[in-house]
């Protein structure tokens, strides 16, 4: 079984991928970097004013993406020009799936007043609760 300190214990590799070749091993070290990093919740304006809320590692290359139209989400296609009009900063993936849940059922009204600035972050994530004027 691997462990969180990502040694291949088949083959006694330290940080398996390039060593061992294990296609299993090198997708799971991929996949536990992936869960241990910082992950970004974003919203989406499009020309018509429709938004779209989606998480990601690295905002600046899934904008890219989506802008692109090659591996952006399908909603997203035709829709240009596309503006990113916020993101926010999450230290799990658990935690980006489930703010990114919240924002999904919010009005559109509520969405502009997270885009504003007038919702603070904590209000969704069930911490504390401040306001910004």
């Amino acid at each position: 079984m691997w462990s969180p300190s990502l040694f291949c214990e088949t083959y006694s590799h330290s940080k398996c991928v390039g060593y061992c070749g294990n296609l299993g091993h090198s997708l799971w070290l991929k996949r536990a970097v992936a869960t241990m990093s910082e992950w970004y919740i974003y919203i989406i304006r499009c020309a018509k004013g429709t938004l779209y809320t989606g998480i990601t590692t690295d905002v600046e290359r899934r904008f890219r993406e989506h802008s692109s139209g090659n591996k952006g989400a399908r909603y997203l296609r035709g829709r240009a020009p596309l503006k990113l009009v916020f993101h926010s900063v999450l230290p799990s993936r658990v935690e980006a799936l489930k703010l990114e849940a919240k924002i999904k059922k919010l009005t559109h009204p509520h969405k502009e007043a997270l885009i504003a600035g007038k919702v603070v972050m904590d209000e969704l994530t069930g911490q504390d609760t401040k306001r910004r004027n």
